[in-house]
């Protein structure tokens, strides 16, 4: 401000005819009038206020009464969209309990006919299902009856089981039908004539325990559709949401259902009808679930809502008398022209009241100021109020004073600020001269940092390739120890097995010494078994010739002797038969006897065979413990070896972790080196920055020694 003040003084841009008027008016401490003053615009502020708040009543109930009507419509509308979820969802809780019944398999088991033969487990079966049903309708409070239809045995529900014809029954009935008609396996409707004379107590139809109805069909333990559930919800269920819902005086509620049946709720005529209100007909059409209108009913404006009930052709409709809505639009109405009339009054008074007090307190800032604009700083401003004007007042006190022990200060610093220039300037030089030096040695220092990094890593990759080598070594002699003792176990196999080999040879020389003496015996016997052969060759002989006899005598007796030659002529045959057999086993026994010599001369060589194995097998012996002492020794010092090159590897890992560890604290280094020549290269810029502004703050003492002289302090 100083600074600025100073700038004005000297600036030769300003007329200085203007200035010397400003002065004058000040020091009369003449105000404003008329339109001009402060006074009669912050009236003049105050009506237009005044004005734009009869404008914002007027908006505000007009905005407000929409508002008002459109929230109103929102509300209503929400809540019968909410009422609709709610019923969706009692709707799919008893779906889904009728869905968890048609698989009961007690259920199935029953309707399949599975159960017949067996009259104990049917009633059980039967029992259970009424037992589940029950259970249903005592958990669920709105759950009201349900009936099963089944193609076998008897119908059931939670008072029993039924005729067995009811399934035939059911399936001729409308409902059926109109389930049959929907192309699904499923259906809600408002009413079961059937079901209602069926079940009927005492002649009175029970329609009006229940509000939905749904009918499905199941399918049995053959997955055969088998019959039809039936499931009700309570009227109550209906009854009691409605009533908690409460759209107002005059409103009428009600739920119409797929086959046209009302639940009405509210201020009903006695001939009201949602199903005739042509309203109602549009929502029907209309693709929107939900959705209100205006419409006329006897000679009255009403609201008309609606929503579509999820899983259901059902529809939930509210009418709501257009009065209602506006009785609570009147209220506002009301409010607003009193709280407008109300505003505008005050604002006057208070636009009066404050633009007085303004006027005084300015009036006396006024004529201090002037003072202070003439370099005089020391008056003091009084204003004893303690509104926004008396901290204005305050901080104009603090801050006059805060100017004058501020030129105070600066008439005291401003000739050692001068001299203090001069040693910041000579400092400085020097500085900067030895912050180049620095840079230059920074500069060295990180070149032999990076070439002490550069010749670590290399020596890091040699040491990484010997240590890869020392690993393959180590893996390879691993390797060899392995073998050698895998060779080890192999001999001793290997010896074993030709101990064995050994006790075989034996068992075969012996045996095949049996072999000699049986096939010497068997040359016997078939010495024996020619001369049996020829006994039968002179038998055969001498049957032929008798035969030969007899053909003759048969001859000789004529016709009579005819039956004898026949015999005669089969014994000769059969003689030469006997004969040409005999012949044949000869022949045979003569092979076998020269067989059976060739076969012991073989026997012979093989004898002689199985000795010279039995010579081999005492040498290969004798051969395999020399193997299994040298690989013992070969063992011995392989494990040395692998011991030696554990060391080696473990001094390899010493070396390899101690050249990792160079290598990262030259990496350290060098990245610390570039980071002091940075540092170092910031600090030189500073220092050249730090030497301008020694010779700028020279300059500025000098003219600030002159511009505090316009002040007066004391």
């Amino acid at each position: 401000m100083i600074k600025k003040n100073l700038k004005g003084t000297n600036d030769s841009s300003v007329n200085a005819e203007e200035r010397t008027r400003n002065k004058m008016v000040l020091q009369k401490g003449e105000l404003p009038i008329g339109f001009r003053s402060i006074r009669m615009r912050l009236i003049a502020s105050f009506f237009i206020p005044v004005i734009l708040i009869v404008a914002l009543g007027v908006v505000s109930y007009s905005k407000a009464s929409d508002g008002i009507i459109t929230n109103y419509e929102a509300s209503n509308l929400t809540s019968l969209n909410m009422i609709g979820r709610y019923f969706s969802l009692e709707l799919q809780n008893i779906a889904s309990r009728a869905a968890e019944l048609s698989v009961n398999e007690e259920l199935k088991q029953y309707f399949s006919g599975a159960l017949q033969d067996k009259p104990m487990d049917e009633i059980t079966a039967l029992d259970s299902v009424q037992n589940r049903i029950k259970n249903i309708t005592n958990v669920d409070q709105y759950a009201e009856s349900f009936y099963i239809f089944g193609s076998y045995g008897k119908g059931i529900s939670e008072d029993g089981a039924f005729e067995i014809k009811s399934h035939e029954e059911f399936k001729q009935s409308e409902e059926a039908k109109s389930l049959a008609g929907s192309g699904k396996t499923l259906l809600w409707i408002g009413s079961h004539p059937f079901v209602d004379e069926k079940f009927s107590k005492n002649g009175i139809s029970n329609i009006d325990n229940y509000s939905f109805s749904y009918i499905s069909t199941f399918v049995d333990a053959r997955n055969q559709r088998s019959g039809y559930i039936v499931a009700d919800i309570k009227k109550s269920f209906v009854t009691d949401t409605l009533a908690e819902a409460n759209f107002g005086d005059g409103s009428i509620t009600g739920l119409i259902t797929g086959d046209g049946r009302e639940i009405l709720y509210g201020d009903v005529p006695h001939d009201f009808s949602f199903l005739g209100y042509d309203s109602y007909k549009k929502a029907i059409k209309a693709s929107d679930n939900l959705g209100y209108e205006y419409g006329q009913y006897d000679g009255r404006t009403y609201l008309f809502i609606f929503t579509k009930i999820e899983s259901s052709n059902a529809f939930l409709c509210t009418l709501i008398p257009e009065s209602q809505i506006l009785e609570q639009v009147r209220g506002v109405r009301t409010m607003t022209v009193a709280f407008v009339v109300l505003a505008s009054i005050i604002a006057v008074l208070i636009g009066s009241y404050i633009s007085a007090g303004i006027t005084h307190v300015v009036k006396k800032t006024n004529g201090v100021l002037f003072q202070v604009s003439e370099g005089d700083l020391t008056p003091y401003l009084e204003i004893k109020r303690k509104d926004e004007f008396g901290i204005l007042g305050k901080s104009i006190n603090h801050m006059i004073m805060s100017m004058r022990d501020l030129i105070q200060k600066m008439m005291a610093a401003s000739t050692t600020v001068s001299a203090s220039s001069l040693d910041v300037t000579d400092t400085s030089n020097l500085l900067f001269r030895a912050t180049k030096d620095i840079s230059k040695t920074v500069t060295d220092i990180e070149q032999g940092i990076t070439q002490q990094a550069q010749d670590t890593e290399s020596c890091l990759v040699q040491m990484s390739n010997l240590a890869s080598q020392i690993n393959s070594v180590h893996e390879n002699t691993d390797e060899i120890d392995k073998i050698a003792y895998n060779t080890k176990e192999i001999i001793g196999q290997g010896m074993l097995a030709v101990d064995n080999l050994g006790e075989k040879a034996r068992g075969t020389s012996d045996i095949t010494q049996i072999v000699i003496e049986d096939i010497v015996n068997l040359e016997k016997q078939s010495d024996m078994v020619s001369s049996i052969i020829g006994t039968i060759n002179e038998i055969a002989s001498q049957t032929n010739l008798l035969s030969l006899n007899a053909s003759i005598e048969a001859a000789r007796a004529g016709e009579a002797g005819k039956g004898f030659a026949v015999v005669a002529m089969e014994i000769r045959k059969l003689a030469e038969q006997s004969s040409g057999a005999a012949n044949k086993i000869k022949d045979i026994i003569s092979q076998i006897q020269t067989q059976t010599q060739k076969t012991v001369a073989t026997a012979r060589q093989a004898e002689d065979i199985v000795a010279s194995q039995e010579e081999a097998l005492s040498d290969t012996v004798e051969v395999f413990k020399e193997i299994n002492h040298h690989v013992e020794g070969l063992t011995e010092n392989m494990k040395k070896i692998v011991n030696d090159i554990v060391q080696m590897e473990n001094a390899k890992n010493d070396t390899l972790n101690a050249n990792e560890s160079i290598s990262a604290t030259s990496e350290e280094s060098a990245a610390a080196a570039n980071e002091l020549g940075v540092t170092v290269e910031e600090q030189l810029q500073a220092v050249e920055r730090l030497n301008e502004a020694a010779v700028k703050l020279g300059t500025q003492a000098k003219d600030l020694e002159t511009a505090v002289q316009f002040f007066k302090v004391g």
